[in-house]
């Protein structure tokens, strides 16, 4: 009867804890809305912009791209230098190499295409088998193939290309539309246009083009070119410094781009 007694004191007590927990929760978030993973959703600072994050990264990314703000900061006294997004410009660090960056998977590619770093090694250090780039490998799930990639990109193609795994899976497990590339598709948000694709680089062209929608252009400074993927400029400026990739005149008046391995120059 002693111990039927005591766990029913348990049990109340129990709840009494549970309750006063919850009660504080409820009062640290005072009917503050709040995301997911707790934080104060925030939103942006522009008259008429109804975006709302509670992450500060995601909020400059949005500034950035979408109303043109830049938060580089040159690193003048005693503040470091940023980058247009807010985010810290590291140095590589090799002796005579000027190459600086703010993203991590940039500077480890770096490191090992230029300067031959092998960061594989790190296995040895959590246990985890990676390229020399420093990813996680990851072997492909279907049984008795040896693929394995640390790209996520690389083994959904991997996947499409050799064992016919449609990429639109997740739309089942979502409800969201999704390319054969596993992206979101979203829809151009003019009115009366049906156009839709999961590429963000693809609808800044679209809007560009058809629409005649102004956009962030990002100019090559060897040559012509300009891209509205910031993404697109870095893999353009590693072909200037790639074997063979010269800087000529077009034979067209108003011709511009990369063709054929050549970088064409208008004037």
């Amino acid at each position: 009867m002693d111990a039927l007694l005591s766990a029913v004191e348990v049990s109340v007590k129990f709840e009494d804890v549970k309750e006063a927990v919850t009660k504080k929760r409820k009062l640290k978030i005072n009917d503050v809305e709040r995301d997911k993973h707790g934080k104060i959703m925030k939103f942006c600072t522009v008259s008429g912009c109804e975006f709302k994050t509670g992450d500060s990264t995601y909020m400059r990314r949005h500034q950035v791209s979408c109303h043109g703000f830049d938060f580089s900061e040159s690193g003048l006294g005693d503040k470091p230098p940023r980058d247009k997004w807010g985010a810290l410009i590291k140095s590589c660090g090799f002796p005579g190499c000027d190459f600086k960056t703010s993203v991590v998977t940039f500077m480890k590619q770096h490191r090992s295409d230029k300067h031959g770093l092998d960061f594989s090694s790190r296995k040895t250090q959590d246990g985890l088998e990676r390229d020399k780039r420093g990813n996680i490998l990851r072997e492909c799930p279907f049984e008795g193939c040896a693929y394995k990639n640390g790209n996520t990109g690389n083994m959904k193609s991997h996947m499409q290309a050799k064992h016919g795994v449609p990429l639109v899976f997740k739309k089942v497990q979502s409800g969201v539309e999704r390319d054969k590339w596993g992206k979101k598709v979203k829809c151009c948000p003019v009115s009366g246009c049906s156009y839709k694709t999961g590429a963000t680089s693809n609808m800044k062209w679209h809007q560009a083009k058809v629409h005649g929608i102004d956009q962030i252009w990002h100019h090559c400074n060897l040559c012509g070119y300009k891209a509205l993927h910031l993404g697109n400029l870095r893999q353009h400026k590693e072909r200037h410094n790639s074997k063979g990739f010269k800087v000529r005149k077009p034979k067209v008046e108003g011709v511009e781009g990369v063709k054929g391995g050549v970088c064409v120059v208008v004037k």
